[in-house]
């Protein structure tokens, strides 16, 4: 595992103080709606056993690639525990990697340049805190065999999608606007990029054609335990897929999601002396997601506690809230569902060992008020259980909660 201890704090210290704890926007990266992310079976199988573990969910990465040996498209595949349906979570290529340890300010895609996929590799699992059990690197045909029996799949096409040719002149690959793409053409379409266009002018078309393969999924649930509540369904352990064709066809056996990480320009010199096309993407959302749909792929970045979040909103923007302000005071959040009950006035902490009390209580000026509970359910790899209150959404939203402490009495590494 090659994720960075360090990165998480960072970017969410980073997050800070640029203001992003405001409770703001997220880009409408969400195809089926932000409450089903936040479902997903990965991020709500654990159930109220008094032992539970966080059941499986196998992921890989896929880099698409253009006829420059170029990555023009990313994406991470997490399979639902049962190994029908998941997510697809597209991942901009020109994402900042920089590592703390050399200084280094680098694009994720231009790993691949340098030291091939699995410089890619680690640079993503790096970047989102996560380990992928597999990856591979497709070109444009390589994929269309991949995606083949999906069929023609109808798109919604904002711009023309235009690829670089060999003599450096712009080539139209599809045109934009409503229109039936075959499986060759979706492929071609994610293999094609321009040289020294902004990668930000693509990232729609992209979306809108994972949402054409995701489309392809069978709409039946993947599973037929509950979907919002915690359940005691045991769903034992998915095969695990051997290549990408086996991740593919897992997928689209269920329900399939799509997310789009969003993506900041990094116009500051000292940043990206370079004026390359480089990209901060934000730190509280990728944790969010990871935690959504990839919760038993994620590394511990720190030595604090590992936290759950339940919440009974279906409101990422305050989702994202209690991840960010958990990741600045070093704690790991490793699962985050949504649950089916009306929300309590107080945020409540549900733990089995008095130490952990006592970090989470350092919390409380980034978090609000909180109540605390023993609980005798253990949930392996987790040692606090947050669920959020009325509480939290008034906190955030008064100056106090928009006022960012300096210091902590939590143990940060």
């Amino acid at each position: 595992m090659s994720a960075i201890p360090s990165r998480r704090r960072r970017r969410a210290i980073a997050a800070v103080v640029t203001g992003a704890l405001a409770l703001a926007v997220l880009p409408a990266g969400v195809v089926i709606g932000s409450s089903k992310l936040l479902n997903e079976k990965g991020g709500n199988s654990v159930d109220d056993s008094p032992t539970t573990r966080i059941p499986v969910t196998p992921t890989a990465m896929l880099a698409i690639t253009n006829s420059r040996n170029e990555v023009s498209s990313l994406a991470m595949i997490a399979l639902d525990p049962s190994g029908k349906g998941g997510s697809i979570v597209s991942i901009p290529v020109g994402a900042n990697a920089e590592i703390p340890k050399s200084g280094t300010i680098h694009r994720i895609g231009d790993s691949y340049m340098t030291g091939g996929l699995a410089a890619l590799r680690a640079d993503v699992e790096g970047l989102l805190n996560v380990s992928f059990n597999f990856a591979d690197d497709l070109t444009g045909a390589e994929l269309a065999a991949v995606i083949g029996p999906i069929g023609n799949r109808d798109v919604n096409l904002p711009a023309p999608v235009l690829d670089t040719a060999a003599d450096d002149t712009a080539v139209q690959v599809v045109p934009a606007g409503q229109q039936s793409l075959s499986p060759m053409q979706i492929a071609n379409s994610l293999a094609s990029s321009q040289t020294g266009v902004a990668e930000s002018t693509r990232l729609p078309n992209v979306k809108e054609l994972w949402t054409a393969i995701a489309g392809a999924a069978t709409t039946t649930p993947a599973s037929t335990g509950p979907t919002t509540t915690m359940g005691s369904q045991d769903y034992g352990a998915a095969e695990e897929p051997t290549d990408m064709m086996g991740y593919l066809e897992s997928l689209l056996k269920g329900r399939v999601q799509v997310w789009q990480l969003s993506a900041t320009l990094l116009t500051d010199a000292a940043r990206n002396p370079n004026n390359a096309d480089l990209y901060e993407i934000d730190g509280g959302e990728a944790i969010m997601v990871m935690a959504s749909v990839a919760p038993s792929a994620i590394a511990l970045v720190s030595n604090s506690i590992a936290v759950m979040i339940d919440t009974p909103f279906d409101d990422p923007q305050l989702v994202r809230q209690a991840v960010l302000r958990l990741a600045y005071v070093g704690a790991n959040v490793v699962v985050v569902r949504t649950i089916d009950a009306p929300p309590a006035k107080e945020t409540q902490v549900f733990y089995s060992d008095e130490a952990i009390r006592a970090d989470v209580q350092g919390y409380t000026t980034l978090m609000g008020e909180m109540q605390f509970n023993t609980s005798a359910e253990v949930i392996e790899g987790v040692n606090a259980r947050i669920v959020l209150g009325e509480d939290f959404r008034t906190f955030i939203g008064s100056p106090g909660g928009q006022t960012i402490a300096t210091s902590t009495t939590s143990t940060v590494p």
